[in-house]
């Protein structure tokens, strides 16, 4: 396992809202992406606005999964991916707006999604 600087980055939208509603907003998908890109956050992310005020950038201490110890993501979704499909069929978003939310294939969350309705 290694370490490294895991970076994630939103566009701003709306340049009129703050920028605590928008990372709590970018909070909440945070865990999730870092695990699709198969790290996992080990420290408190730092937070920013870039300079021309177009983006939220979060710069967080990861760590790589433990080969022996990493879900394959690619046959099988881990419970915190598997959560946030749930939730987010949940709110009623569409398979094809669920896939495209997290990265993965329609066919996956699928699985995971009919489970709620």
């Amino acid at each position: 396992m290694s370490e490294l600087t895991y970076v994630a980055v939103w566009p701003i939208v709306d340049p009129a809202r703050p920028a605590a509603k928008l990372i709590a907003e970018a909070r909440a998908e945070l865990d999730i992406m870092a695990e699709l890109a198969g790290v996992r956050i080990i420290k408190k992310p730092t937070w920013s606005v870039s300079t021309d005020a177009q983006r939220l950038v979060c710069l967080a201490t990861a760590r790589t999964f433990d080969p022996d110890r990493q879900d394959d993501l690619r046959g099988t979704v881990s419970a915190t991916v598997r959560a946030h499909i749930h939730q987010l069929a949940t709110a009623g978003m569409t398979i094809r707006q669920i896939a495209e939310r997290v990265g993965l294939s329609p066919r996956t969350v699928g699985r995971y999604a009919r489970q709620v309705r």
